[in-house]
């Protein structure tokens, strides 16, 4: 009976050295570092949302030799590991007795992790037997400025004929600590030359929003492929830049090569007629704002789009234009397009000009002066309502008189069998091109 005892616990001590010899033939961590700081087990690392991490390690193997060791890094706990891990692995090698190997890895932390700590496990094994891991302290943080472009819609999505526009809006977060004033969102297709920009005011800490439509015109006689589309964002003063790219495939259109008037005149071949109501109004500071209201109309036999600016009202009022500054018409159509105008509260008092520029095509077709005469809140309180209700009915009428206007000069221009000689007309408030 002693004996089988004295046989099992020796068979047991065997079992205890012979793992034993398995764990001491892994090679030791002698360091890791990361971002080309040293760091030991224990020791905390603070980083930041978005920051790539480069962790080195360098392994010493101290006695008798390992073969197919891996080296893997991660960091758990992130929720959506799933589908975007936060981890790294080497591929296997060998370790000879006093072998010194060093081994890079890295991982980069998501924008949308929580701020909280975390463990980078740094862990080394072999195709068999235990595992050595060793776990260094992470407190991720946020950026003091960290804006990242989270989609980039175009319209058309995916296909644009040579010739027409090209719409781009940009969907872009802060998820920075501070917020962040003044941002230029530009897109662009640098192998055709095509470039538009706007700016975005104010973008606070966690806030999304999406850009005004970018507008370019593909040129006509653009060769079909696939074309990139850089979008870019530039913010922090300046100092921060952050891009992404799409692609856009361009089709060939079939005004390439063909001769018309705007060839020959240099000057665009659809008439536009652009008709505005009232240009002076009261506005009252800090307190509801007024509407001018303008009406483009495409009396031409091609699709036209025109881009709206407003200039002047930067220091002491607010703009909207309504329903967009992009508006695309089809051959006969009309739009109406609203300027919403508030006057700061902190504005001059008296009378302040400003111009609203009209473009197609890289054209300006008209700039139009506007007057807003500013005056103190509590003097414009009582018939606010009616000078709204009075220029949205001077706006109604006006499109009932062009919806006229626009029937004659089709039917004259049947008339003429085609003719699209462009004349300018002398009745108050409207211009034609």
């Amino acid at each position: 009976m002693k004996g089988k005892i004295v046989s099992i616990f020796a068979v047991f001590l065997l079992g205890i050295i012979a793992m034993t010899g398995i764990a001491s033939a892994l090679p030791s961590i002698e360091y890791v570092r990361v971002n080309d700081e040293k760091y030991e087990v224990g020791d905390n690392i603070v980083v930041e949302l978005g920051e790539e991490l480069e962790i080195k390690v360098k392994l010493q193997a101290d006695s008798g030799a390992e073969e197919n060791i891996e080296i893997e890094v991660d960091i758990l706990g992130y929720e959506y590991n799933d589908h975007n891990a936060i981890s790294d692995s080497s591929s296997t090698f060998d370790m000879d007795e006093n072998d010194t190997r060093y081994k890079t890895l890295s991982v980069s932390i998501p924008n949308n992790a929580d701020k909280d700590h975390y463990d980078l496990r740094v862990r080394i094994g072999g195709r068999t037997g235990p595992a050595f891991e060793g776990l260094y302290n992470l407190r991720v943080e946020g950026a003091r400025h960290s804006v990242v472009i989270k989609d980039v819609v175009l319209s058309p999505e995916n296909e644009v004929v040579a010739g027409r526009a090209l719409l781009a809006t940009l969907r872009v977060k802060n998820y920075g600590e501070n917020t962040e004033d003044g941002l230029k969102v530009k897109v662009s297709i640098p192998a055709l030359g095509l470039s538009a920009s706007d700016y975005i005011d104010e973008l606070e800490d966690d806030e999304s929003t999406t850009s005004e439509e970018l507008y370019m015109r593909i040129p006509t006689c653009t060769e079909s492929g696939t074309y990139k589309v850089m979008a870019e964002v530039v913010y922090d003063e300046g100092y921060e830049t952050v891009t992404e790219e799409t692609f856009i495939n361009v089709v060939e259109g079939d005004g390439c090569g063909v001769a018309d008037e705007e060839d020959s005149n240099d000057e665009p071949s659809t008439q536009t007629i652009i008709s505005v109501g009232s240009t002076t109004q009261d506005v009252p500071t800090g307190e509801g704002g007024v509407v001018y209201p303008l009406t483009i109309t495409n009396a031409g036999k091609t699709s036209k789009t025109y881009v709206l600016s407003v200039e002047g009202v930067d220091d002491w009022a607010t703009t909207k234009l309504s329903p967009a500054n992009t508006v695309v018409l089809g051959s006969g159509e009309m739009k109406a397009v609203y300027l919403y105008l508030t006057a700061d509260s902190a504005a001059a008092k008296g009378e302040r000009m400003f111009t609203v520029t009209v473009k197609s095509d890289a054209t300006v077709l008209k700039q139009i002066p506007f007057t807003a005469n500013v005056v103190a809140g509590e003097e414009s309180v009582v018939g606010d309502w009616d000078k709204l209700k009075k220029g949205l009915v001077t706006g109604l009428a006006i499109i009932v008189v062009l919806l006229v206007l626009l029937g004659l000069i089709i039917g004259f221009n049947k008339l003429k069998g085609g003719d699209d000689d462009e004349d300018d007309l002398d009745e108050d408030g409207k211009t034609y091109y």
